[in-house]
């Protein structure tokens, strides 16, 4: 495998994927923040230190855990696939990108939270 040459020496640029993500990374990391989101959500209701907001997902969530997963990570697929069908726009991209940063936050917020469930616990 070649090195690419990044204007300051031999080596892989990593920096020219952070700073333009193709389409299949930002898919990637849209499909992965959901799965994270869908699992912590799922921990963070069992153990009744959160409530779902969303009344589709809370509706879900009374049914059946598995029910709230599947809807949850159905309803973001099925999204997904309609903006990689168009991945080629520039509004797709986007959306794309801006779907992926949001799922970091949430993830990092699930994260946090569940750093401080112990002194939570211990209430």
């Amino acid at each position: 495998m070649e090195a690419v040459d990044g204007g300051e020496g031999a080596g892989f640029a990593w920096w020219r994927i952070a700073a333009r993500p193709t389409p299949a990374w930002l898919a990637i990391a849209l499909v992965l923040g959901n799965l994270l989101d869908a699992v912590f959500t799922c921990a963070l209701l069992e153990l009744r230190l959160v409530d779902e907001a969303n009344p589709i997902m809370r509706w879900a969530w009374d049914g059946s855990p598995l029910w709230f997963i599947v809807i949850k990570v159905a309803s973001v697929q099925v999204g997904l696939q309609l903006l990689w069908r168009r991945r080629h726009l520039p509004c797709a991209r986007a959306a794309m990108a801006a779907g992926a940063t949001m799922y970091t936050f949430i993830v990092v917020y699930q994260l946090a939270l569940m750093a401080v469930i112990p002194s939570l616990l211990r209430s």
